[in-house]
Protein backbone atom coordinates (compact mmCIF):
# COMPACT_ATOMS: atom_id res chain seq x y z
CA UNK A 1 0.00 0.00 0.00
CA UNK A 2 1.54 3.68 -0.99
CA UNK A 3 0.24 6.95 0.53
CA UNK A 4 -0.22 8.99 -2.67
CA UNK A 5 -0.80 12.54 -0.93
CA UNK A 6 -3.11 14.50 -0.86
CA UNK A 7 -5.83 14.13 -3.77
CA UNK A 8 -6.82 16.69 -6.57
CA UNK A 9 -9.73 18.85 -5.47
CA UNK A 10 -10.86 19.03 -9.04
CA UNK A 11 -14.43 17.38 -10.36
CA UNK A 12 -14.08 14.06 -11.77
CA UNK A 13 -14.26 15.06 -15.52
CA UNK A 14 -11.75 17.60 -15.26
CA UNK A 15 -9.28 15.02 -13.76
CA UNK A 16 -9.96 12.43 -16.32
CA UNK A 17 -9.78 15.43 -19.27
CA UNK A 18 -6.32 16.12 -17.07
CA UNK A 19 -7.30 19.81 -16.88
CA UNK A 20 -7.37 22.23 -14.33
CA UNK A 21 -10.05 22.51 -12.37
CA UNK A 22 -11.56 25.98 -11.01
CA UNK A 23 -13.56 23.56 -8.36
CA UNK A 24 -16.60 25.41 -8.49
CA UNK A 25 -19.31 24.24 -6.14
CA UNK A 26 -21.99 22.88 -7.01
CA UNK A 27 -20.40 22.07 -10.72
CA UNK A 28 -17.77 23.72 -12.23
CA UNK A 29 -17.52 26.20 -14.79
CA UNK A 30 -15.58 24.42 -16.96
CA UNK A 31 -17.82 21.96 -17.50
CA UNK A 32 -20.73 24.27 -17.68
CA UNK A 33 -18.65 26.69 -20.48
CA UNK A 34 -17.87 23.60 -22.88
CA UNK A 35 -21.16 22.54 -22.09
CA UNK A 36 -21.16 19.12 -20.56
CA UNK A 37 -22.84 17.63 -17.60
CA UNK A 38 -20.28 18.19 -14.28
CA UNK A 39 -19.99 14.77 -12.07
CA UNK A 40 -19.53 16.38 -9.43
CA UNK A 41 -16.45 15.67 -7.13
CA UNK A 42 -14.89 12.90 -5.51
CA UNK A 43 -15.21 12.52 -1.33
CA UNK A 44 -12.51 14.45 0.28
CA UNK A 45 -12.37 11.84 3.18
CA UNK A 46 -11.62 9.33 0.59
CA UNK A 47 -8.69 7.04 1.57
CA UNK A 48 -5.46 8.22 -1.09
CA UNK A 49 -4.14 4.68 -0.65
CA UNK A 50 -2.57 2.66 -3.94
CA UNK A 51 -2.55 -1.14 -3.45
CA UNK A 52 0.73 -1.78 -5.43
CA UNK A 53 0.73 -5.64 -4.86
CA UNK A 54 0.10 -6.36 -8.43
CA UNK A 55 2.66 -3.96 -9.83
CA UNK A 56 5.01 -5.34 -7.12
CA UNK A 57 4.88 -8.97 -8.11
CA UNK A 58 5.33 -7.82 -11.83
CA UNK A 59 8.24 -6.09 -11.25
CA UNK A 60 9.65 -8.75 -9.24
CA UNK A 61 8.60 -11.47 -12.12
CA UNK A 62 10.35 -9.25 -14.71
CA UNK A 63 13.49 -8.53 -12.80
CA UNK A 64 14.02 -12.61 -12.93
CA UNK A 65 12.72 -12.80 -16.72
CA UNK A 66 9.46 -15.27 -15.71
CA UNK A 67 7.54 -12.79 -18.13
CA UNK A 68 6.51 -15.59 -20.74
CA UNK A 69 4.30 -13.32 -22.94
CA UNK A 70 4.28 -10.11 -24.63
CA UNK A 71 0.40 -9.83 -24.34
CA UNK A 72 -0.01 -7.02 -21.18
CA UNK A 73 -3.32 -7.51 -19.14
CA UNK A 74 -6.70 -5.74 -20.86
CA UNK A 75 -8.74 -2.91 -18.97
CA UNK A 76 -12.20 -1.64 -19.68
CA UNK A 77 -12.00 0.57 -22.91
CA UNK A 78 -14.11 2.82 -20.47
CA UNK A 79 -16.86 2.09 -17.56
CA UNK A 80 -20.12 3.37 -17.51
CA UNK A 81 -20.10 6.13 -15.68
CA UNK A 82 -17.51 7.77 -17.68
CA UNK A 83 -19.28 7.33 -21.06
CA UNK A 84 -22.54 8.27 -19.57
CA UNK A 85 -20.30 11.81 -17.94
CA UNK A 86 -18.82 12.52 -21.21
CA UNK A 87 -22.19 11.45 -23.54
CA UNK A 88 -24.46 13.33 -22.30
CA UNK A 89 -28.73 12.96 -22.96
CA UNK A 90 -27.59 12.79 -26.47
CA UNK A 91 -26.62 9.20 -25.74
CA UNK A 92 -29.33 8.26 -23.79
CA UNK A 93 -30.17 5.15 -26.32
CA UNK A 94 -27.05 3.15 -24.97
CA UNK A 95 -27.88 0.18 -22.97
CA UNK A 96 -26.09 1.10 -19.91
CA UNK A 97 -28.02 -1.09 -17.70
CA UNK A 98 -26.68 -4.26 -19.64
CA UNK A 99 -24.32 -6.32 -17.86
CA UNK A 100 -22.93 -8.03 -20.32
CA UNK A 101 -22.10 -4.53 -22.35
CA UNK A 102 -20.04 -3.07 -19.91
CA UNK A 103 -17.01 -3.66 -19.89
CA UNK A 104 -17.14 -4.58 -23.41
CA UNK A 105 -16.60 -7.96 -24.18
CA UNK A 106 -14.34 -9.41 -27.14
CA UNK A 107 -14.74 -12.06 -29.35
CA UNK A 108 -14.58 -15.78 -28.33
CA UNK A 109 -11.07 -15.90 -29.51
CA UNK A 110 -9.87 -14.19 -26.27
CA UNK A 111 -6.97 -15.29 -24.53
CA UNK A 112 -6.21 -15.48 -20.75
CA UNK A 113 -3.76 -12.70 -21.15
CA UNK A 114 -6.69 -10.40 -22.16
CA UNK A 115 -8.72 -11.13 -18.75
CA UNK A 116 -9.59 -7.80 -17.14
CA UNK A 117 -7.68 -6.78 -14.40
CA UNK A 118 -9.10 -6.17 -10.95
CA UNK A 119 -9.95 -2.17 -10.72
CA UNK A 120 -8.17 0.04 -8.15
CA UNK A 121 -10.09 3.19 -6.61
CA UNK A 122 -8.27 5.30 -8.98
CA UNK A 123 -8.53 5.81 -12.18
CA UNK A 124 -6.22 3.74 -14.51
CA UNK A 125 -3.87 5.06 -17.25
CA UNK A 126 -6.41 3.16 -19.90
CA UNK A 127 -9.45 4.64 -18.41
CA UNK A 128 -8.18 8.15 -18.40
CA UNK A 129 -6.92 7.76 -22.04
CA UNK A 130 -10.56 6.63 -23.04
CA UNK A 131 -12.42 9.46 -21.03
CA UNK A 132 -9.41 12.10 -22.20
CA UNK A 133 -10.01 10.77 -26.14
CA UNK A 134 -13.87 10.35 -26.30
CA UNK A 135 -14.30 13.92 -24.85
CA UNK A 136 -11.75 15.94 -26.96
CA UNK A 137 -12.33 13.69 -30.21
CA UNK A 138 -15.06 11.78 -30.39
CA UNK A 139 -18.13 13.17 -28.19
CA UNK A 140 -17.83 17.18 -28.35
CA UNK A 141 -20.66 19.66 -28.73
CA UNK A 142 -21.29 20.23 -32.40
CA UNK A 143 -20.57 24.00 -34.03
CA UNK A 144 -21.16 24.72 -37.54
CA UNK A 145 -17.60 24.48 -37.80
CA UNK A 146 -16.71 21.32 -35.82
CA UNK A 147 -17.89 18.16 -35.29
CA UNK A 148 -16.00 15.14 -33.45
CA UNK A 149 -14.21 12.50 -35.38
CA UNK A 150 -15.23 8.24 -35.33
CA UNK A 151 -18.84 9.30 -34.35
CA UNK A 152 -19.92 5.42 -34.87
CA UNK A 153 -17.31 4.11 -32.24
CA UNK A 154 -19.97 4.93 -29.15
CA UNK A 155 -22.50 2.64 -31.24
CA UNK A 156 -19.87 -0.02 -31.60
CA UNK A 157 -18.45 0.55 -27.89
CA UNK A 158 -21.73 0.15 -26.34
CA UNK A 159 -22.75 -3.08 -28.13
CA UNK A 160 -22.46 -6.78 -26.36
CA UNK A 161 -19.11 -7.35 -28.69
CA UNK A 162 -16.47 -5.83 -29.67
CA UNK A 163 -14.38 -7.13 -32.32
CA UNK A 164 -10.59 -7.74 -31.19
CA UNK A 165 -9.21 -5.38 -33.58
CA UNK A 166 -11.00 -2.40 -32.86
CA UNK A 167 -10.70 -3.27 -29.47
CA UNK A 168 -6.47 -2.94 -29.67
CA UNK A 169 -6.84 0.05 -32.10
CA UNK A 170 -8.99 1.90 -29.65
CA UNK A 171 -6.78 1.47 -26.88
CA UNK A 172 -3.50 2.63 -29.16
CA UNK A 173 -5.42 6.03 -30.47
CA UNK A 174 -6.86 6.90 -26.98
CA UNK A 175 -3.55 5.95 -24.83
CA UNK A 176 -1.53 7.95 -28.08
CA UNK A 177 -3.92 11.01 -27.74
CA UNK A 178 -3.40 11.21 -23.97
CA UNK A 179 0.51 10.92 -24.37
CA UNK A 180 0.53 13.71 -26.84
CA UNK A 181 -0.39 16.32 -24.09
CA UNK A 182 2.80 15.58 -22.48
CA UNK A 183 0.92 14.71 -18.96
CA UNK A 184 2.69 13.69 -16.26
CA UNK A 185 2.03 10.16 -18.07
CA UNK A 186 2.67 10.71 -21.50
CA UNK A 187 5.94 8.51 -21.80
CA UNK A 188 4.06 5.34 -20.08
CA UNK A 189 0.62 6.33 -22.16
CA UNK A 190 2.92 6.10 -25.64
CA UNK A 191 4.75 3.11 -24.61
CA UNK A 192 1.16 1.00 -23.86
CA UNK A 193 -0.35 2.75 -27.31
CA UNK A 194 2.96 1.28 -29.09
CA UNK A 195 2.34 -2.30 -27.89
CA UNK A 196 -1.30 -1.92 -28.32
CA UNK A 197 -0.95 -0.68 -31.77
CA UNK A 198 1.54 -3.80 -32.41
CA UNK A 199 -1.70 -5.71 -31.68
CA UNK A 200 -3.94 -4.03 -33.87
CA UNK A 201 -2.08 -4.56 -37.07
CA UNK A 202 -1.85 -8.12 -36.14
CA UNK A 203 -5.59 -7.93 -35.49
CA UNK A 204 -6.91 -6.31 -38.47
CA UNK A 205 -4.40 -8.32 -40.69
CA UNK A 206 -6.39 -11.38 -39.48
CA UNK A 207 -9.71 -9.65 -39.97
CA UNK A 208 -9.02 -8.93 -43.64
CA UNK A 209 -8.29 -12.64 -43.90
CA UNK A 210 -11.60 -14.11 -42.52
CA UNK A 211 -14.37 -13.89 -45.26
CA UNK A 212 -16.81 -12.81 -42.28
CA UNK A 213 -14.71 -10.46 -40.39
CA UNK A 214 -13.44 -8.31 -43.79
CA UNK A 215 -16.94 -7.70 -44.32
CA UNK A 216 -17.78 -6.00 -40.99
CA UNK A 217 -18.10 -2.46 -39.80
CA UNK A 218 -16.22 -2.65 -36.76
CA UNK A 219 -13.24 -4.09 -38.83
CA UNK A 220 -13.49 -0.79 -41.52
CA UNK A 221 -13.73 1.63 -38.28
CA UNK A 222 -9.79 -0.44 -37.18
CA UNK A 223 -8.50 0.38 -40.52
CA UNK A 224 -9.70 4.00 -39.96
CA UNK A 225 -8.37 4.64 -36.86
CA UNK A 226 -5.08 2.93 -37.69
CA UNK A 227 -4.58 5.22 -39.91
CA UNK A 228 -5.18 8.20 -37.95
CA UNK A 229 -2.85 6.93 -35.29
CA UNK A 230 -0.36 6.87 -37.95
CA UNK A 231 -0.76 9.81 -39.95
CA UNK A 232 -1.99 11.88 -37.23
CA UNK A 233 -0.89 11.13 -33.36
CA UNK A 234 2.41 9.04 -34.25
CA UNK A 235 3.84 11.49 -36.60
CA UNK A 236 3.35 14.28 -34.01
CA UNK A 237 4.67 12.34 -30.46
CA UNK A 238 7.71 13.60 -29.22
CA UNK A 239 8.66 9.79 -28.13
CA UNK A 240 8.64 8.59 -32.13
CA UNK A 241 12.22 10.01 -33.56
CA UNK A 242 12.70 10.53 -37.17
CA UNK A 243 12.82 7.37 -39.62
Amino acid sequence: MVNTGKPSGGCKLCRARRIKCDEGKPFCMRCKKSRRQCPGYRDPFEANIRDETEATIKRFKKSRGEEGSDEEDITPICNKQCLKTIAGPKYKTLDYSNPIVFPWHINDDTTDEDEDIPRSIFDSLDEQASCYFLSEFIIVPQTPTARGYYRFLPRFLSGQKVSKCLYQTYKAVSLAALANRRTVNASAAMFHAQGHYVRAVRAVNKAIMDPQEVLDDQTLGAVLMLAFYEAGLLCRSPFVGPG
